[in-house]
């Protein structure tokens, strides 16, 4: 992982590539010593919404897998919605879950 970020830091270094278009390691680790009141908030609240989605998928998976399994005929039935929701991106289905949730911490969560 050094060597990886050694060559990163030579990349930019040895290319002039400005800060703005891509900053190298050390641009990010003055970044993150410098405004680090500021992103710890920020980092804060991203753990949260992680959490909080991992466990809502956790507990719904567990829950649609065991009703699944217990009866043939739910799994017939729901088995067509549950492939069709597999092959969609989640970029198609974001916004619209933006525009239908109020709440964007609950929008970020499902």
């Amino acid at each position: 992982m050094l060597i990886v970020i050694a060559i990163w830091q030579a990349i930019i270094s040895i290319n002039h590539i400005p800060k703005y278009i891509r900053p190298g390691p050390v641009d990010v680790a003055n970044a993150l010593r410098t405004d680090w009141p500021i992103l710890l908030p920020a980092l804060w609240v991203t753990l949260q919404i992680t959490f909080s989605a991992l466990i809502v998928a956790l507990i719904g998976g567990v829950a649609i897998g065991v009703i699944l399994v217990q009866s043939r005929w739910i799994e017939l039935a729901v088995f067509p919605l549950t492939v069709i929701l597999q092959v969609t991106p989640i970029v198609a289905i974001a916004p619209l879950i933006i525009i239908w949730v109020k709440d964007t911490r609950v929008a970020l969560v499902l």
